[in-house]
């Protein structure tokens, strides 16, 4: 027992605080460790176990890797497309008076601008496996070409390519046979992109095609290391995005959330005045719905006009666009700030 004497001796120069915390810490490691070895009683398949330790591997490296996941949700309608697109300085996300974005999908930074779709016909939980392991893949843990029962399929960064993709398909044939797990799309990006940071666009909330039963959306949550959510002046927080947010509190509770307010200036009549009101009253809203689900916002809080930062490239004659792709710079440097810092 000398080997432990430097704990005896520990101890009992603790103050009853103090002890109470160590046997708390013992308790907790013990359930854990007990909880383990019961699981590892139930894996008779060593290859399983092999699988399960190299997720644990990874898991342990996305804190050492310096990769960062950040999750772009919203309602539909709410400008999240075209939020997606300015970050990666590519029309990656179809921006259209339909739902446009139907299937998930991850922007990184590359050498080429092209599009990796990922298909699967298994079932729903081995697709969660595989989904996670397209992460890993892209976050350098292991290659996608060792991921079982899919098949990959990479085209050139265009509109076409991108439509049939990620958009929507109307004929009800084609929705019940897609079997896109997600895709992959490379650009050049901007300051949102750089340094390991992937962006993770997903189907508005509340469209028809959100599908917050599907567990990839549960995946999903888990890993995202940074939350934008996106609502609009005419397309706030909705029951479903509540949804969202409790499978998000569920699932990852201490992951930072940032509130971008996109404002349509839809009611050009209003003053000035009228309009600020208005839009203080739609962010407070939101922020008190996530405060709910016990996320702070804080200093994470963001109002742009992402249609004038969008037309602004087009316009460089007209003031008040120059100054929103201002604001827009701003709002990309601080947040890279923050993921990073995270």
């Amino acid at each position: 027992m000398g080997k432990y004497k430097f704990i005896e001796e520990r101890v009992e120069t603790m103050s009853s605080s103090e002890l109470k915390i160590f046997l708390n810490i013992l308790k907790s490691r013990s359930k854990e460790l007990m909880s383990t070895l019961e699981s590892v009683r139930e894996i008779k398949d060593l290859e399983a176990v092999c699988k399960l330790t190299q997720k644990l591997n990874n898991r342990v490296s996305e804190f050492d890797g310096g990769s960062f996941l950040i999750l772009v949700v919203g309602p539909v309608k709410s400008g999240k497309s075209t939020l997606v697109n300015l970050i990666a300085h590519a029309h990656v996300s179809p921006t259209h008076f339909l739902e446009c974005t139907v299937r998930p999908s991850i922007i990184s930074k590359g050498q080429e601008e092209s599009i990796t779709r990922i298909f699967s016909v298994a079932d729903k939980a081995r697709k969660v496996e595989q989904f996670d392991s397209v992460i890993d893949s892209l976050r350098g843990f292991e290659k996608v070409e060792n991921i079982s029962e899919i098949s990959i399929e990479k085209k050139e960064l265009n509109d076409a390519n991108l439509e049939e993709c990620v958009s929507l398909a109307l004929e009800e044939s084609v929705i019940n046979t897609d079997h896109t797990l997600v895709t992959s799309i490379t650009t050049s990006g901007g300051e949102l992109l750089k340094d390991n940071i992937f962006l993770v666009d997903m189907p508005g909330l509340d469209g028809g095609y959100a599908n917050l039963d599907n567990p990839i959306y549960e995946t999903i949550s888990q890993r995202a290391d940074f939350v934008i959510f996106v609502q609009s002046s005419n397309s706030a927080i909705s029951k479903v995005s509540n949804r969202f947010l409790k499978l998000l509190q569920e699932n990852n509770p201490k992951v930072p959330v940032c509130l971008l307010h996109n404002v349509f200036e839809a009611a050009y009549w209003h003053s000035e005045e009228e309009k600020q009101a208005v839009i203080k009253a739609q962010v407070e809203f939101a922020e008190n719905e996530m405060g709910r689900r016990n996320f702070q916002l804080k200093e994470n809080i963001y109002s742009l006009n992402l249609g004038k930062v969008a037309d602004a490239a087009s316009y460089e004659g007209m003031e008040d666009l120059q100054e929103e792709a201002a604001k827009f710079q701003r709002f990309e440097k601080d947040l890279y700030g923050k993921v990073i810092s995270n």
